[in-house]
This record gives C-alpha cells, sequence and structure tokens, in this order.
C-alpha cells in the first residue's frame, strides 16, 4: 500500500502543472510523461464523394471511425481532365432527366 505524505485535499487543491510536479516529487512518485501531436490524416482508402451532402451523411453514419476533427475536402476539375469529363457527363445525363 502507498502510503502519500500529501492528503487527497492537497491533491484536489492542485492548480497548475508546477503544483502537480511538487506533489509527485515530495510523493516520491515516478511518471513517465508522454506527449502525442495530432497528425492531419486524408484517407486513399475511399473514393471521393460527389456532393458535400453525402459526405457529410457518410461521416455521421460513420462517426466511430472519425476523430471529433473530421472535414470534408472540396476537389475541382481545374487542371483535371477525368473529373471534368465526369462532370460533363453528369451535366448532359441530368439535363436529359429534367427535359424529359
Amino acid at each position: 500500500m502507498c502510503i502519500i505524505r500529501g492528503t487527497r485535499k492537497n491533491f484536489l487543491n492542485i492548480t497548475n502543472e508546477n503544483e502537480l510536479y511538487d506533489f509527485l516529487e515530495i510523493n516520491d512518485i515516478d511518471v513517465n510523461l508522454r506527449s502525442f501531436a495530432r497528425i492531419p490524416f486524408i484517407s486513399t482508402m475511399t473514393g471521393p464523394f460527389l456532393t458535400k451532402r453525402t459526405a457529410k451523411k457518410h461521416i455521421e453514419e460513420n462517426y466511430y471511425h472519425y476523430s471529433k476533427d473530421v472535414t470534408t475536402y472540396g476537389i475541382v476539375g481545374w487542371r483535371n481532365p477525368e473529373f471534368c469529363k465526369l462532370m460533363k457527363i453528369l451535366e448532359k445525363f441530368d439535363e436529359e432527366v429534367i427535359d424529359g
């Protein structure tokens, strides 16, 4: 059993990092300090969504795979001939559906 010289009240009154280190030192408590950095990550495992609405829906339905900082990114057809071609096909298809 570990006997702590500082009381529970002393521990609960710690208000900053220096006081915490003092408390640990006084009570001869060894700790290993680690730090972690959040690294932005864009997955290459999935394809793009055609609309922001479907991307957001996917995030909402699969929230457990993402951090609270998840975000969507846009793509543009500028200097991307494949995407430009796809958009022209979709626009033509959309006109055909609208015109009946």
